[in-house]
């Protein structure tokens, strides 16, 4: 379900994830370019708003904030789309964040504590729309 009328400055294509019982507006980013810029150099992300990260494989995930002025938390989410763990970033810091698993699919930013705010923690669900997140593939 991609939502193609609308797009963010980068010009992704968005779509609206389940966040646990909470919507969220994100871009996608699939190719290995797009997630390499992620959502350096924006200065604002509106309270809803994310990006979430496609990989082809389950693996470790490293995440930095390079050239991001924004502060943000990401979620490491598996295959399944559950949350394995929420860590919080630091804008401008380009030490890298690891996630503990090594079975992680996707990563998904949002402004930082949104996922806190939401009472969205590591075992919460992430779908597109009714579907499973491999179906944004």
């Amino acid at each position: 379900m991609f939502l193609s009328c609308k797009v963010f400055p980068a010009g992704l294509p968005i779509t609206v994830l389940q966040v646990g019982p909470k919507a969220l507006k994100v871009e996608i980013a699939r190719t290995q370019a797009q997630r390499e810029a992620g959502l350096m150099h924006r200065r604002a992300l509106g309270a809803d708003e994310g990006m979430l990260f496609l990989y082809n494989e389950p693996q470790q995930m490293m995440m930095y904030m390079k050239d991001t002025h924004i502060p943000l938390s990401i979620a490491f989410i598996d295959s399944k789309g559950v949350i394995l763990e929420v860590r919080d970033m630091e804008p401008m810091d380009e030490t890298p964040v690891m996630s503990a698993s090594r079975q992680v699919r996707f990563a998904l930013e949002a402004n930082r504590g949104w996922f806190a705010k939401n009472g969205i923690a590591p075992g919460a669900t992430v779908k597109a729309g009714k579907s499973d997140l491999l179906s944004l593939f």
